[in-house]
Parts: structure tokens; C-alpha cells; sequence
């Protein structure tokens, strides 16, 4: 039970809650972060876009696994793109990790974990940071992933889009001296945990030659939820909002800078919530532009069909790889890309001015 009525009470600690609970608490609010869970276990979310001096904070968490500066981009098995950096690009964390020392600094900050079901109790300020289980089930993607032991370099990354099964493959380094790979995939039409194993199983004996699991799960991830930053009287952050990069998957890093700019709009205009939104939706404006840019490109990729979608994503030039690696991808970037492309680049160009102008 909640003895009293806390400032602002938080329902999931995830990379969201936890990171909110510990800026609010270090700004003196009280603060109550529910879960059910005492520690984090989820299939994926293990990779991070560096951008807006994220690796810093990763590094003086003590998360990171190893930087990937190289990336080869496939459709159906067919490369498209590939290219090294001279800078990283991604980290891929300790994703348990990460969640454990955010939860332990909010605790240090006199934030109270409760452990339990969020049955609806509200604070002065309510935010749901829930994970993709906050959203409706037709929002959702069934994902499954496997740690393997293989060969790899431990600074690739390899995204392999299947558009048949609107989804695609992935292998990422599992650690930092490539000998184990973090390998699964996700696609709209399976949601059958064992034939989604399968699927990766194959796909790791192709691409790799051997099949060791070392650590398997699977887990839903919010993919076409709406983007909701208030919902009544519960503001909400992270994958609940529905920030995560449809064409990625990725919402590590959209969790971790909705949550930095929730907690500001929560400090400067507590306990407003019209003014916290309206504080909270600016901060994240470009966030939200990249969800809903990867959102429509999905759509429109879909709706081309595999065979016109392939010939599409293959005349993408190399400039909208660099920026979709960088979770850079905005609406503005996507028309002046596409204009390169007139030809295969019109119907989503037009898709893009009609609902995103």
C-alpha cells in the first residue's frame, strides 16, 4: 500500500520508469515506481542509437557490451548496403543491467519500488512506463530472440528485411570479443513462438553455420500502437506512449529521452499536467517525427507489396541508410531522399506529405 498520496507515482520500471523515478526523485518529488517484476527480462532491446550524448550515459552506467560501427543491410538475403564508420553508430547494453542500476540510483534517490500490479492508484502526477502490454494487442509484434554461440565481429550489426513476412531478421554481437551472437527476428504475420524459433534456427544455420543456444526467449514489442503522451489524467512515456521505431524496433533510445524530457516538463510546470504535456510533446517533437516517419514508410512498403517494396528499399541511396542507422530518419530527410528517386520514390512521397504535412 501507498501511505499517503505521492507527488508522482510511476506504473513500470523499465529503461523509462526507472530513468524518470531517478531525475524526478534527484528534483526532491516523492516518488513511487510500481512493477511486477524485480528484475528486467525481455527478448530484445539490446542495441541503443548514440545520439544525443547517450554513450556517455551508458558508459558511466557500466552497460556497455560493445560499440558497432559496422552494418550490412539485406533484403530477402540480398545486400544493399553496407558500410563502416569511423565512429560508432550503436551500442549494444546490458539490457537487465541497464534497467538494474537506473531501478538501484532511483531507490539511492529515495524513490519507493513497490513490487506488484498497478491496480489504477494515482499520484499528485500519474505516468504509465509500461512496456508493450500497456497497448492493445493488434499494436504488437511477437519477437523471439537466441543468444548463440558463433563467430562474429563484434562490431557488425546485419538487418535482413523479409517483406513477404513484413519483419525482418537481425544478428548483433553478444559480446565484445565475437564469440557470441544475439540472433532472432520479428514479423507481423507469425506470432507462434515455435515456428518463429524455427525461422531463426534456419536462418542461423544459413548465415552462420551452427546453432548453439546459450539463452532463448521471446516477448511482444509495440510496433503501430498511436503515439498517446496523455491519456485523462495519466501521462504517459516510452514504449507505453508508443515511441519505438517501427522499421528498427528500436525503443531504447526513444524511452530514454522521453523519459529526460518528461521529467523536466514535470519539474517546470508540476502539477499542470496541460502545461507537463504541452513541455513534454516539444521536447520530444523530434522523436515523435521519426516514430511516425518509420510508421509510414512501413505502410507504404506493406501496401507495395513484397516485389515493388524490395525495388523500392533498393533504390534507397546511401544517405537515407546512414540517417536510418542513426535513428535520424524524418519526414524532411525521407522527401529529399525520395527526390533523388522520382520514380519509385512518388507514391511515398505523396503518402507522407497527405498524413504527415
Amino acid at each position: 500500500m501507498i501511505a499517503g498520496k505521492p507527488n508522482v507515482l510511476v506504473a513500470g520500471a523499465g529503461v523509462a520508469g526507472s530513468l524518470l523515478a531517478r531525475e524526478l526523485a534527484r528534483e526532491g518529488f516523492s516518488v513511487a515506481l510500481i512493477d511486477v517484476a524485480t528484475s528486467y527480462r525481455k527478448a530484445c532491446g539490446d542495441a541503443v542509437a548514440l545520439r544525443e550524448g547517450l554513450l556517455g550515459l551508458l558508459e558511466r552506467l557500466g552497460v556497455v557490451v560493445t560499440l558497432v560501427n559496422s552494418f550490412e543491410i539485406r533484403i530477402h538475403g540480398d545486400v544493399v548496403y553496407e558500410e563502416s564508420f569511423s565512429k560508432p553508430k550503436w551500442a549494444i547494453v546490458d539490457k537487465p543491467g541497464l534497467v538494474a542500476s537506473l531501478r538501484e540510483e532511483a531507490e539511492a534517490e529515495e524513490a519507493l519500488f513497490l513490487r506488484g500490479m498497478w491496480k489504477s492508484q494515482r499520484g499528485t502526477v500519474t505516468v504509465d512506463a509500461r512496456g508493450p502490454y500497456a497497448n492493445k494487442p493488434e499494436s504488437r509484434v511477437f519477437v523471439y530472440r537466441v543468444i548463440s554461440k558463433a563467430r562474429w565481429d563484434p562490431g557488425k550489426a546485419l538487418l535482413d528485411f523479409d517483406l513477404k513476412s513484413r519483419g525482418f531478421y537481425w544478428i548483433f554481437p553478444a559480446d565484445d570479443d565475437g564469440k557470441t551472437v544475439n540472433i532472432g527476428a520479428g514479423f507481423e504475420t507469425v506470432d507462434a513462438a515455435t515456428y518463429l524459433r524455427e525461422m531463426v534456427k534456419n536462418y542461423s544455420y544459413k548465415l552462420l553455420g551452427t546453432f548453439e543456444p546459450l539463452d532463448e526467449r521471446g516477448a511482444p514489442v509495440t510496433v503501430k500502437g498511436p503515439i498517446v503522451t496523455r491519456e485523462g489524467d495519466i501521462l504517459k512515456v516510452g514504449e507505453a506512449a508508443g515511441l519505438v521505431v517501427s522499421t528498427a524496433g528500436e525503443g531504447n533510445r526513444p524511452a530514454i529521452l522521453s523519459a529526460m524530457s518528461l521529467a523536466k516538463a514535470i519539474n517546470s510546470s508540476y502539477p499542470n499536467l496541460r502545461e507537463i504535456e504541452e513541455r513534454y510533446r516539444s521536447g520530444i517533437s523530434r522523436v515523435i517525427s521519426e516514430v511516425l516517419v518509420s510508421r509510414k514508410l512501413l505502410e507504404v512498403i506493406e501496401k507495395a507489396g513484397p516485389a515493388r517494396g524490395k525495388t523500392l528499399m533498393k533504390s534507397l541511396p546511401e544517405s537515407f541508410w546512414r540517417l536510418y542507422l542513426g535513428s535520424a530518419v524524418t519526414t524532411r530527410h525521407v522527401v529529399l531522399t525520395m527526390l533523388r528517386r522520382p520514380i519509385t520514390g512518388l507514391r511515398l512521397i505523396r503518402s507522407l506529405l497527405s498524413s504527415l504535412a
